[in-house]
């Protein structure tokens, strides 16, 4: 069956090399596994997709190598709710973030748990 992933892409940079950075991204995509994907077309032409795009990273982290002046922001929310992750791009460079869920604090005590108000630093 496979796992779906919602990708965004954005890109900061000038226009023109943004354009060649998108079509090295879709050539590379095609070179590494044989065929033009319908999926990384369609993310670079409307900004976001709902697919599985196993070597997405790796297609853009090849294709970004050449381009050190634009930066690319990929993001994904999978299937799975803990899989919602940032990753940018810069020429060779590279970072990968993880969304961190934190549940902010009740401000009414009345509606704690005994437990939370021992763990209650206010």
């Amino acid at each position: 069956m496979g796992y779906y992933t919602a990708y965004t892409i954005s890109f900061k940079g000038d226009e023109k090399r943004i354009e060649a950075l998108k079509k090295e991204i879709l050539k590379t995509s095609g070179k590494l596994t044989g065929y033009s994907d319908a999926g990384v077309r369609e993310l670079l032409e409307n900004d976001c997709v709902f697919d599985k795009l196993y070597d997405l990273k790796a297609w853009i982290e090849e294709a970004a190598k050449e381009y050190p002046d634009v930066l690319v922001i990929l993001t994904g929310d999978g299937d799975n709710t803990e899989d919602c992750w940032e990753c940018r791009w810069k020429g060779e460079e590279t970072e990968e973030i993880q969304v961190q869920f934190v549940w902010p604090e009740y401000k009414n005590k009345n509606l704690l748990t005994e437990e939370e108000l021992k763990n209650n630093k206010n």
